[in-house]
């Protein structure tokens, strides 16, 4: 799209801000969609509370896109963590079943499975999602994280990233 000159003058602009991510979604041999990528940031922290006191994470984050799987990459930072629960708005509730060890990620890109890799990036193996549960209309959402922490050190933390896509504009050849 780039090498044919495809990109209309508004989109090469937002493209030379280095804050913007963008993505091309192939619709056949002469259409693309342009979408902008929405990437929040978040670490939840291993926590050390009084008996009875909530251990997990709340994050608040926009949805600036029509409706859509919320995609996410989790790392696990300084710990092993396990039994890593993600619930959006309040009643969505995601369990992850599996144990990533320090430096492991797990990416969730849509369809009906994640991606599990280790610090390098490699493919492990792939786990079922339960893709419903990640769907989120345009508007402020609330993310609430938690799992255990196991072999921890110092600031042991789960990082997640959400990403969502924008509206999408249609590029012709």
């Amino acid at each position: 799209v780039r090498m044919a000159g495809l990109f209309s003058d508004e989109q090469k602009q937002k493209m030379e801000n280095l804050d913007h991510e963008f993505t091309l979604e192939r619709v056949d041999e002469n259409h693309w969609n342009f979408m902008q990528v929405y990437s929040t940031k978040f670490k939840h922290k291993k926590k050390i509370r009084q008996p009875g006191e909530p251990l997990y994470s709340t994050f608040e984050f926009m949805h600036q896109g029509t409706k859509q799987n919320l995609e996410f990459i989790i790392s696990a930072s300084n710990s092993d963590i396990s039994n890593i629960e993600m619930e959006i708005d309040h009643y969505k509730k995601i369990e992850l079943p599996i144990t990533l060890k320090a430096g492991e990620i797990i990416k969730y890109s849509g369809g009906h499975q994640a991606s599990v890799y280790n610090k390098n990036w490699q493919l492990i193996k792939t786990i079922e999602i339960d893709a419903k549960a990640l769907s989120i209309e345009e508007g402020d959402h609330f993310l609430i994280i938690d799992c255990k922490f196991s072999n921890a050190k110092d600031d042991a933390s789960l990082k997640i990233e959400t990403r969502t896509l924008g509206q999408k504009q249609t590029i012709s050849r």
